[in-house]
């Protein structure tokens, strides 16, 4: 039955709806107001939560919503009388709009929003469900079987092992570093939704929230370890987890980060572990020097000024076996350094083992600050250490274009598989570039133009201008675990 029961004048606003829509649709919409007794919401709102990931319970929940609206025949709804433009206002209106603002409406501003914003709603849902399966050719039933059983950390740890071991014995890859250096930093993404561990900055985020991909890069490029981490909590808490979490065949004997990733705490514990911490820190001229009372300044008056601070050996002493103990739990794996580091900064008084952790992690910090002033090789190695950690946060950008860069795992499980894929892809990319630099490489010493291993360090494996992201993933089942040939090189000048 078509519309009857508006007035006149409203009717004329809604006669470029679709005669399909009876008396008994629009009344229907009603209905979208009031709290659903098995949703414990409206179905309005219901609607306008948009997918924020792809588990199993986003998808479900997503074909529950195509069939409500293939249930209320939004799939045979023509609305080709209207301009798109106007459409896609409308829809937008509906998609953000609340049940008081629609109430208060009249009939003729409320209907055109609802039936707008309810069937691009359906065109979104669709979307959702067959782009990851387009983009790969493979059926959506059967990514989401992979996503359920094969996307672990475990499985995820593995394959990254696997990447960065061969990428450790690659000869370029010696060329860049021998793996025994690595550099930590942190890398902020906004959030949509409601992501557990999402947090307001507006520094970074503006009006929303964000979270942090902290990450562990080898001087070789590979990054062996990465976690998301609340985006105010400080990078030190976290930058000892995956160096003694590492099981690759990376060497790492010395760490670096910038100023957010030192604490004096974080100094003694890489001591202690038989480990060298080198942070690049901030205002390094502002930073408290300090000797032990051992140390005759008589005979060096010049320095008095400069080592003010005496350090308190008989702490140190008496802990030192508790110290000693901490450092065995963490090299054992009996427990995380983010969770110790946490609790002993956690008591409303400081603990007497923090202290004592704090004292000894003074005087390294003095000599690490020392060394810095004094060696200038020093210094430079571990900014390009750095450099690269930043170099493949650029690529890792790049690679995360999905919702347009935005986090929307909710669950952290969901959120840390999301990690170590990123991980993954992020190795897979060095691996490539990699072993194709080294081909390039042959074929310029075949042609006697190479022009030398300086030269060569700093040619990077990060550049991802080559990287189409947006094309089409090919799975053939029958060239996995077989060795394939690389393509050919392109002659300098040529354009795809």
């Amino acid at each position: 039955m078509p519309v009857q029961f508006l007035s006149q004048a409203d009717h004329d606003r809604l006669n470029r709806f679709p005669e399909e829509i009876t008396h008994e649709d629009l009344n229907s919409f009603f209905w979208l107001s009031h709290i659903d007794e098995n949703l414990s919401r409206t179905r309005l709102s219901w609607l306008q939560r948009t997918p924020t990931g792809d588990n199993p319970k986003q998808i479900l929940e997503t074909l529950d919503k195509i069939a409500f609206l293939h249930q209320h025949n939004v799939n045979q709804w023509n609305l080709s009388g209207l301009n798109p433009n106007r459409i896609n206002h409308l829809a937008k209106i509906g998609a953000r709009a609340t049940n008081q603002y629609l109430q208060r409406a009249n009939e003729a501003k409320r209907y055109p929003i609802l039936l707008t914003f309810l069937k691009q709603s359906l065109y979104n849902f669709t979307d959702d469900l067959i782009e990851m399966a387009t983009s790969a050719e493979l059926s959506y039933q059967h990514l989401n079987w992979c996503n359920t059983w094969y996307i672990r950390d475990d499985t995820l740890r593995e394959a990254n092992t696997a990447l960065i071991n061969y990428h450790y014995r690659l000869s370029l890859s010696q060329l860049w570093g021998g793996g025994m250096l690595s550099s930590s930093d942190g890398q902020r993404f906004p959030v949509k939704g409601s992501v557990r561990q999402g947090r307001a900055l507006p520094r970074y985020f503006g009006y929303g929230k964000g979270i942090t991909f902290y990450s562990w890069t080898s001087d070789q490029f590979s990054q062996y370890g990465s976690k998301a981490v609340p985006t105010t909590v400080r990078d030190a808490t976290y930058v000892l987890d995956e160096i003694l979490n590492n099981e690759t065949e990376l060497p790492i004997l010395e760490h670096t980060t910038d100023t957010a990733g030192y604490t004096e705490l974080i100094f003694a514990l890489f001591d202690l572990l038989g480990l060298q911490f080198s942070p690049r820190i901030r205002d390094l001229a502002d930073q408290q020097l300090y000797r032990t009372s051992s140390v005759n300044l008589e005979k060096y008056p010049n320095l008095k000024s400069h080592l003010p601070g005496v350090i308190n050996t008989e702490r140190i002493l008496k802990h030192w076996d508790e110290m000693l103990r901490l450092a065995g739990s963490l090299k054992m794996g009996w427990v995380t350094a983010s969770l110790i580091v946490q609790k002993l900064q956690a008591f409303p008084r400081q603990h007497p083992l923090t202290r004592a952790l704090q004292e000894y992690g003074r005087l390294i910090k003095t000599i690490h600050i020392l060394r810095w002033y004094a060696e200038k090789t020093h210094r430079r190695r571990l900014n390009r250490q750095i450099n690269k950690g930043e170099a493949l946060h650029s690529l890792r950008s790049h690679l995360c274009y999905a919702n347009q860069g935005e986090i929307r795992e909710q669950q952290d499980e969901q959120l840390h598989n999301q990690v170590g894929c990123l991980n993954l892809v992020t190795n897979a990319v060095i691996v490539w570039n990699t072993v194709y630099i080294e081909k390039v490489v042959q074929q310029l010493k075949k042609e006697e133009q190479f022009p030398g291993d300086e030269e060569l360090k700093h040619i990077w494996p990060t550049r991802h201008a080559h990287i189409n992201v947006y094309g089409r993933y090919h799975f053939n089942r029958d060239n996995v675990g077989k060795k394939q040939q690389l393509r050919e090189l392109r002659q300098p000048g040529f354009q795809p």
